[in-house]
């Protein structure tokens, strides 16, 4: 390893960095509303360029070189762009950090003249630049509607949609990209059920924001509207930030139109209109030019919370018991959910107990370790005490409502992992969010009309009906598309950290 080397990498990367900063204050000096404010930006850079412009060495050298070649490229770029050719070509000899001081030069002067060029006027709002479509399958024709914002493309797509129960539609949600002068979908979805389709878009929703309601403690609303109000802000600022690429500040304009209109529909704000008016206000008035530019955005934020969710559910353990036959408590059952074994994280345990010489002693078998819920209910419907009897078994509604609650929580946290994933995926790549039609599937784990009588009792997982009172014929491989994602989303062994047995 070549130290020397490292770090001689490392200082000029840090006088490139330092040198977008002191670029950056400079044009936003020229910008300056005060006075005051123009000798404080002026300060912040003279700061920065200090050390690389009077303490001696090879980067002093670097940055002259630097700032001399960011002046000719404002000057005259098209002499520029010769020079810069003849060295590409050969005809011309300089050293790789002086060619890439050209380089990076002429994006600083290309980012200034995007930055300070006046932007087109359009009465965006007037235009109503989101647009939702629906067209069942019966139909030739579709309906839509234009919106101020995603959210309320999303609302109006899940309150039309049932209008048309247990049909099959085709949907979309389009964007006007100002920049490239065309429609943009961000979501789309063909031969979808309007039950699944009201499930994905409340999906979305917790991702992206939905519908408040009203709290009875006001104190509690006042706290929601600032929040939102914050959000809202922040978006705006980095939706006008003259350094950040056009993509991130596309991201955050669908972000800011969205929390604009939560906060208008949001019953516990007063005047919103005037609170929104407000910020708009104070956030023209900013010098844009001196921010910095973000290295993510409101999306990487959105995955990483998805992700860490997922992760931590994962960690998490239940754990139930009770007694299969209440006539022979020297019998119990304990079963539950543990990360022990990645592959097979569900368990049920047998406990007996018996008297000898005066004492209580207790044995615990283990019964087996399961992949998925059903594949332990079934195991515990055909539970036989002591290797005796039908080998049919009801297990309380209790104990199942536990289980499947449980397991409902963990696939919906992978769904939103997943969900959150190809939405930051999709909007990275100018991709539309698919909603996928999903058959007969059912949404995580579901217990119905349990009762402690037994035949008429069922868990119903995935898809599948487990029913009590009788064996399970269910195929252990036969998972449903979410539990399968649940799996994809399991870290191995290796990589999950250690958890108890309980």
């Amino acid at each position: 390893m070549n130290l020397d080397n490292e770090s001689a990498e490392s200082g000029i990367d840090k006088m490139r960095l330092d040198f977008v900063r002191f670029y950056h204050l400079s044009v936003a000096a020229e910008f300056a509303r005060s006075d005051g404010e123009r000798t404080a930006l002026l300060k912040e850079a003279d700061r920065i360029s200090t050390p690389w412009r009077e303490v001696p060495g090879e980067r002093t050298i670097d940055w002259w070189y630097l700032s001399a070649a960011v002046g000719e490229w404002a000057r005259d770029s098209a002499g520029m762009q010769g020079h810069l050719d003849a060295v590409d070509e050969g005809r011309i000899y300089i050293t790789n950090d002086q060619r890439a001081s050209l380089v990076q030069a002429k994006q600083l002067n290309a980012a200034r003249e995007a930055a300070i060029r006046p932007a087109e006027f359009t009465d965006e709002l007037a235009m109503l630049p989101y647009r939702a479509r629906i067209k069942p399958a019966e139909d030739t024709e579709a309906i839509e509607k234009h919106t101020t914002s995603w959210w309320l493309a999303r609302e109006w797509l899940s309150d039309i949609s049932c209008v048309y129960p247990e049909q099959v539609v085709d949907v979309e949600i389009a964007w006007y990209d100002q920049h490239s002068g065309e429609w943009r979908n961000l979501i789309e979805g063909s031969g979808v059920g309007t039950e699944d389709l009201r499930v994905e878009l409340a999906d979305l929703d917790r991702l992206l924001g939905g519908r408040r309601t009203l709290d009875p403690k006001p104190w509690l609303n006042d706290l929601v509207n600032d929040v939102l109000s914050d959000e809202y802000r922040a978006a705006l600022v980095e939706q006008n930030n003259p350094w950040a690429s056009t993509e991130h500040r596309i991201e955050h304009r669908l972000h800011a139109d969205d929390l604009r209109d939560q906060i208008l529909e949001f019953a516990g704000v007063e005047h919103a209109a005037d609170h929104l008016a407000d910020i708009d206000t104070s956030v023209k008035e900013m010098n844009h030019f001196a921010l910095e530019p973000q290295t993510g955005t409101w999306v990487d934020q959105m995955s990483r919370t998805a992700e860490y969710a997922f992760r931590q559910s994962e960690r998490e353990v239940v754990r139930v018991n009770y007694h299969p036959d209440p006539t022979q408590p020297d019998y119990a059952i304990h079963a539950g959910y543990s990360n022990v074994d990645s592959e097979n994280p569900w368990y049920a345990e047998e406990q007996i107990s018996w008297k000898a010489e005066g004492k209580r002693l207790i044995e615990i078998r283990l019964l087996g370790r399961f992949n998925d819920l059903p594949a332990l209910v079934q195991e515990l419907q055909t539970y036989r005490i002591d290797g005796v009897g039908a080998g049919s078994q009801s297990i309380p509604a209790s104990i199942l409502d536990r289980l499947s609650n449980f397991d409902r929580y963990l696939i919906e946290c992978a769904d939103m992992a997943g969900n959150s994933k190809r939405l930051a995926d999709g909007i990275r790549a100018r991709a539309p969010y698919v909603v996928a039609a999903r058959g007969d599937s059912v949404r995580g784990t579901r217990v119905d009309g349990l009762g402690d009588g037994g035949a008429n009792q069922n868990v119903e997982s995935g898809g599948r009906t487990i029913a009590q009172g009788q064996p399970s014929a269910i195929a252990r491989g036969g998972e449903s598309d979410r539990r399968q994602r649940l799996r994809r989303n399991r870290p191995s062994s290796r990589q999950r950290p250690g958890g108890r047995h309980l």
